[in-house]
């Protein structure tokens, strides 16, 4: 039983020092606890507040919960990066998430992402040894790794967007409207154009 069992999501999340807590415990190396932290935090984060009031804290969560579970076990790995994915999806509606977004959208954090979503692939495909449960876990690390990959890229654009129209307006005396990416698709819309996407970078990537 985990430290924050039978509070409400709304108690744990409205005090700051639980959320530190929660952090703190992220860095334990006993697999219980993490593992305990780890579905806390998913939970939690179901609720749009919720993963606005973590990013608020930390803004570096999204770095911390992917580093933390880089080199884990698929299960570990896939409770850490289903609450990423929870975060990420919000990252629209909360000015703290789009910020934490944007932090871990450079460097070693979506990199590690890539990763994960390349190697569940792979593993999946080739690997004749795993049984069906073991199976079905990566292809949910899979996807649950694509997801996240999608709304960061969702993120990205729509940055590179905001500041294309800020350059526009600071450049050109003519007033013009500049096409809009839809961000309001789902990840299950988009999925086609997503492996286009992967493809492309897999190519960039001599992959």
């Amino acid at each position: 039983q985990h430290p924050l069992a039978g509070l409400r999501e709304e108690e744990v999340m409205a005090v700051p020092e639980l959320v530190q807590m929660l952090l703190f415990l992220i860095e334990s190396d006993h697999l219980e606890i993490l593992g305990n932290v780890l579905r806390t935090i998913e939970a939690l984060t179901y609720h749009g507040e919720n993963s606005r009031m973590l990013c608020r804290t930390e803004p570096r969560i999204l770095i911390v919960l992917i580093q933390r579970t880089a080199s884990s076990s698929v299960d570990l790995k896939l409770l850490s990066l289903e609450a990423v994915r929870n975060i990420t999806a919000n990252a629209q509606l909360y000015p703290e998430v789009l910020g934490a977004v944007g932090k871990a959208n450079n460097g070693f954090a979506r990199a590690s992402v890539m990763a994960v979503f390349e190697d569940a692939k792979e593993a999946a495909m080739d690997d004749m040894s795993l049984t069906t449960i073991e199976k079905a876990e990566l292809l949910r690390l899979q996807d649950t790794a694509m997801e996240i990959l999608w709304y960061m890229s969702t993120v990205q654009n729509a940055v590179r967007e905001k500041n294309g129209r800020r350059s526009s307006s600071r450049n050109s005396v003519r007033k013009g409207t500049k096409g809009k990416q839809n961000t309001d698709i789902s990840p299950a819309d988009s999925q086609i154009n997503f492996h286009a996407q992967l493809h492309g970078l897999e190519v960039n990537h001599g992959g």
